[in-house]
């Protein structure tokens, strides 16, 4: 049991048979999902216009529409999704999830929706209102502070006192969950030692509640400039994520973060001059911008997350203990770079290195059409770990054809474990020519 149980469970007992599905992480009964989820398009330009980005939410409220049942499993496992490995990253994606849930709002009025299916929408939508709602409520406080030197007048709480029950009652509702989440983990040694031990997990959370802290006011802002963004017209295309491992470097921390960085030293300042005695209660919020950048630096750092790893702190149980599909994926690609170290070393390098396929394709005549059906075939059974049974002749061929050099390279990049490129020793360029 972990947060996201706790979370799952909650949300299957009170959305029953009117709730969401995530993305892919769905079973759909086929004819009634075409049935009823052919999706408009919305009438206007986007980013409010046009086509729907996060549909998820609205198939589910079209299949309720339809007189079907949408309800979440809180028992299934081994289902997986790999989220962006920094903040900037994960901004990015949010970027898209925000247009498409503020085309939500629009929705939320369809005739035939069931209440709760609206009621969704709705929340999808106000997961970033709420940011722009936050960042004015906080300019009130300030404002407020003016009036109210924290002395209180007749018959009203002072401002310090209001804070105070609101800070409160806010982290109450915040924290409750994580607590009730670390008590039923603390419960079981067996649950315990899945999440590290007792005492990690009781690491773990606190440690989470400090970066959760750390990264809200980082995300208000960044949501804050998205919905303004979309108000105003700018859309965003909705594009691959990237979820592999790399280090945020520290100039593209300070480009993304900068704006960041100037508002918390100038709202800093601003209370300073107008409403001093806020300074304490507003730290938490500008502090974390004012460090935005060395914050998404720590948050990127792939040291750092092996670290952790390595004390087993903020690690899910499927780190510790990997699950048999994963045990397996790894057993396969260790067995693929095995048969792929069979094959001689030049043909492996010219297909890996970036560099040297590009020296190499240059070499060829231009090719005029796509791989043929023969080299295509060759490709296939290269890429699946056959290369070591590919004869002199069949390499040779693949070598001669610009299209399937370029193809392989593609495919490799896609397919081939990493630890291949260790093993071969190879220099591996920026993988600009690997992007499509």
């Amino acid at each position: 049991m972990n947060l996201t149980s706790v979370f799952t469970a909650g949300y299957a007992l009170w959305s029953q048979i009117e709730a969401n599905y995530w993305g892919h992480n769905a079973i759909i009964r086929v004819q009634p999902f075409m049935e009823c989820c052919g999706l408009p398009m919305l009438p206007g330009k986007p980013p409010l216009g046009g086509e729907i980005l996060s549909h998820d939410f609205v198939e589910a409220a079209y299949m309720r529409k339809g007189g079907w049942k949408v309800a979440v499993d809180k028992d299934l496992s081994e289902s997986y999704e790999q989220c962006p490995t920094n903040l900037i990253d994960f901004a990015k994606r949010d970027q898209r999830w925000c247009q498409g849930n503020l085309q939500h709002i629009r929705l939320a009025v369809t005739h035939g929706l069931r209440t709760l299916s609206r009621a969704h929408l709705g929340m999808g939508a106000m997961a970033y209102l709420a940011s722009p709602l936050w960042a004015v409520f906080l300019l009130l406080i300030i404002l407020m502070g003016l009036g109210f030197h924290g002395t209180g007048r007749e018959g009203q709480p002072s401002v310090g006192f209001t804070a105070l029950l609101l800070f409160g009652g806010t982290f109450l509702l915040l924290l409750l969950p994580k607590f009730w989440a670390l008590f039923l983990i603390l419960m079981s040694r067996t649950v315990a030692r899945r999440f590290g031990g007792g005492g990690r997990s009781t690491g773990s959370v606190f440690l989470e509640i400090a970066f959760s802290v750390a990264m809200a006011p980082i995300l208000m802002a960044f949501h804050t400039t998205f919905v303004i963004a979309t108000f105003l017209g700018r859309s965003v295309r909705w594009e691959a994520q990237r979820r592999g491992d790399y280090d945020v470097s520290w100039s593209e921390a300070f480009h993304v973060h900068a704006p960041h960085i100037i508002a918390g030293l100038a709202g800093t300042l601003l209370v300073i001059l107008l409403s001093p005695y806020l300074l304490l209660w507003m730290l938490p919020v500008l502090l974390p911008l004012i460090l935005a950048a060395p914050l998404s630096k720590l948050l990127g750092s792939q040291r750092v997350g092996a670290w952790l790893l390595h004390r087993k702190l903020l690690v899910i149980p499927q780190e510790i203990e990997p699950p048999r599909v994963i045990r397996r994926q790894r057993r396969l690609r260790q067995q693929l770079a095995s048969e792929l170290l069979k094959v001689p070393y030049p043909f492996i390098r010219v297909i890996v290195d970036p560099a040297f396929n590009a020296l190499h394709v240059s070499c060829l005549p231009d090719p005029k059409e796509s791989p043929k059906a023969r080299t295509d075939r060759l490709i296939r059974i290269a890429i699946a770990g056959g290369a070591a049974h590919l004869t002199s002749a069949e390499r040779m061929e693949l070598l001669c054809d610009a299209a399937a050099m370029e193809a392989l390279h593609k495919e490799a990049w896609h397919d081939w474990p990493p630890e291949l490129l260790e093993s071969c020793s190879v220099r591996v360029a920026p993988r600009s020519r690997v992007s499509a």
